[in-house]
């Protein structure tokens, strides 16, 4: 059996589980009970699943919108850090010019 699928096997049993537990209500050590699982190794694995989580969060790429501004602007633009992954931009138009 090739290395990577059985790391993709492992990885895909252990997504499973942790799914069905998060489904299910219980604490981990009942589940792992119910499931005839080592609570050491159900525990290692679903810190090892939100590392590959993690990962494939910050490694998502980030695209961005041109936008081109034709009058000269005496507002400000504000640039927020939301929800995780998130941002958000507020431009405020006027036509007051900015010290009056």
């Amino acid at each position: 059996m090739d290395k990577n699928t059985a790391s993709e096997r492992k990885l895909q049993h252990w997504s499973g589980h942790v799914a069905s537990w998060e489904a299910s209500g219980l604490s981990q050590r009942r589940y792992c009970d119910q499931h005839q699982l080592t609570y050491s190794s159900f525990v290692y694995w679903r810190a090892r699943l939100k590392q590959v989580k993690d990962k494939q969060t910050t490694t998502e790429p980030i695209g961005f919108v041109p936008v081109t501004i034709k009058h000269a602007l005496h507002s400000p633009l504000v640039l927020e850090k939301g929800d995780p992954g998130s941002v958000s931009i507020q431009l405020t138009i006027s036509n007051k010019p900015w010290n009056s």
